[in-house]
């Protein structure tokens, strides 16, 4: 019954969609979202650049529900992707991936994140964290692109299994976020750090971004209870989804006003897991520790693309909390981050989103005006 379901909305779509493909496509990009409400970093760095040079973008960013209003708003999706030359997502995009587009029409995934330690989208298929084989098969899933963005060849292979598509769909463009991550911004640094009371007497901050785990809580007051109160500050900026109880702990300061990568400007030591903030954490060069300790049941469960004991920051991997704090206390190896860091970027930061936008123009579109030399 479900199959039926599935295979009757997405031929009520297509068909919708060959009356709708009658407006004339224009040299114009629109951006796709489902992650948010509201511009993300990256879709808001891209459309600002193009803009500058005089191109037009729509921005339709809404989370996905399963309301009638959201049915009305994919409508608004296949009326904006038909008129468009140029299609940018950041995630699973309904529309992209069920219809059948003009032969004009191009597509770029901009994932929401800057690499895939833990595996996603197909790799997820049939699993208690992804979407069963009825639903990935009916829907689509990740079909229809023209190209995948990617900061360098390792998460390139990842994210050619992700999205079950072939290599040469691969460009090496990183994200606009890594140019916004690689900047210094001493004003919102000293912001955040007189916001939070930051730095007296000389602590160290330490900042915790751990990954969304949507089955079990995240151990923050078990880090936070080895940490040396009178040598370091410890902010926790937990996942918008996560749901675990905000206790009230010493030592311990909720970062919810301030996004992870300013935070990221304003601390001195780096914790996390599987979450891509890893990868995205290793641009600054700040000292980064990994603290897994629920490592084998998350790979169990979702799975992993990256090993942190295989990789160059192996030794930083951590599943007790006192080993973490301990570690905190000796000198960083920092060839090792860097070493990390090269196998999975290979953009040069402060470019990426100058070089996303003359792809966005030249290839996609195919207009030579607004690229800059």
């Amino acid at each position: 019954m479900k199959k039926i379901l599935i295979a009757c909305f997405v031929g009520l779509m297509r068909f919708i969609y060959i009356f709708i493909k009658l407006i004339p496509a224009k040299d114009q990009v629109t951006v796709i979202s489902r992650q948010s409400n509201e511009e993300s970093l990256d879709i808001r760095m891209l459309r600002e650049e193009l803009e500058s040079r005089g191109i037009p973008v729509s921005v339709l960013c809404r989370k996905f529900s399963g309301s009638a209003g959201y049915a009305f708003h994919l409508l608004k999706q296949m009326r904006y992707i038909a008129a468009s030359k140029a299609v940018v997502i950041d995630s699973y995009c309904i529309p992209v991936s069920i219809l059948r587009h003009k032969k004009t029409l191009k597509v770029m995934q901009m994932w929401h994140a800057l690499s895939a330690i833990k595996q996603f989208g197909r790799q997820t298929v049939g699993r208690e964290e992804g979407s069963s084989e009825a639903m990935a098969g009916g829907m689509h899933m990740h079909e229809n692109y023209d190209y995948v963005a990617a900061p360098g060849k390792v998460t390139g292979e990842h994210f050619c299994k992700g999205f079950g598509c072939s290599p040469d769909r691969i460009v090496i463009l990183g994200l606009p976020r890594t140019d916004f991550i690689a900047a210094d911004d001493p004003e919102k640094t000293e912001e955040i750090k007189r916001h939070y009371g930051l730095g007296r007497e000389g602590r160290k901050t330490i900042l915790y971004v751990p990954t969304f785990r949507r089955t079990s809580r995240t151990y923050y007051l078990s880090l936070a209870g080895q940490i040396d109160k009178s040598r370091y500050d410890l902010l926790v900026r937990l996942h918008p989804l996560d749901e675990t109880p905000k206790e009230q702990t010493e030592g311990v300061i909720f970062a919810d006003e301030y996004g992870s990568y300013d935070l990221l400007k304003a601390c001195d030591i780096v914790i996390s897991d599987y979450s891509a903030f890893v990868v995205e954490a290793s641009i600054t060069g700040k000292p980064l520790y990994l603290y897994t300790y629920d490592v084998d049941q998350y790979e169990a469960v979702n799975g992993l693309n990256v090993h942190f004991s295989e990789e160059a920051i192996g030794r930083y991997q951590f599943r007790n909390a006192g080993d973490l704090a301990a570690e905190l206390e000796k000198d960083y190896d920092f060839e090792a981050l860097e070493t990390f860091r090269e196998k999975f970027i290979e953009v040069s930061p402060g470019t990426c989103t100058e070089k996303m936008a003359d792809f966005v123009i030249k290839e996609m579109i195919g207009r030579d005006q607004g690229v800059r030399s």
